[in-house]
């Protein structure tokens, strides 16, 4: 008869305690190497071993949610970084765009000043960041201007090279 409840204790001993534990074991280990499908056994016994199940499946359950948080937040982070990228395409083109205008403004005001058209002005408005540059160029021919006129004064209608530089009231020289 003892030998009876010594091997009835036993039984009881590895199939209600050892192997549970084992098997919560190898759900912990499972957890730790990444395995969140994977369900916790045990979990709904009230003794020792089902607590013991309960507090592996609280670990599982906060292994879900930081996986679910670390893709949220990786998902922010690409998103933000596309925002980004946006952004600074868009201002890229918008800087692009304003040097554009503004070359296209001083290259027109150049071809004035090439064909002799001293009175020329850049009157287009430009980005503020060329208007410098705009009114720059616009006092620089105007001084240009200015400077001939005052040196056209100041040249004989005989000296030699009259008749290449001098321009009194808008016909050259005839000397």
């Amino acid at each position: 008869v003892l030998l009876l409840i010594v091997i009835a204790a036993s039984v009881f001993a590895i199939l209600g305690i050892a192997q549970p534990v084992q098997r919560i074991t190898l759900a912990m280990r499972r957890l730790a190497d990444g395995d969140t499908t994977s369900a916790v056994p045990f979990a709904g016994r009230a003794d020792e071993i089902g607590s013991m199940a309960a507090a592996v499946e609280i670990f599982r359950e906060a292994a879900i949610e930081n996986i679910r948080m670390t893709a949220e937040a990786e998902q922010s982070r690409r998103s933000n970084e596309e925002q980004r990228v946006a952004l600074q395409r868009r201002a890229e083109e918008e800087a692009r765009r304003k040097l554009i205008e503004a070359t296209s403004a001083l290259a027109v005001g150049m071809k004035a000043l090439a064909a002799g058209d001293l009175t020329y002005q850049i009157n287009e408005p430009v980005s503020e960041d060329f208007e410098a540059l705009r009114d720059d160029f616009n006092s620089a021919v105007q001084q240009l201007g200015e400077t001939l006129a005052d040196s056209v004064g100041a040249v004989p209608l005989n000296h030699p090279h009259c008749a290449k530089f001098c321009v009194l009231g808008g016909a050259a020289c005839s000397q």
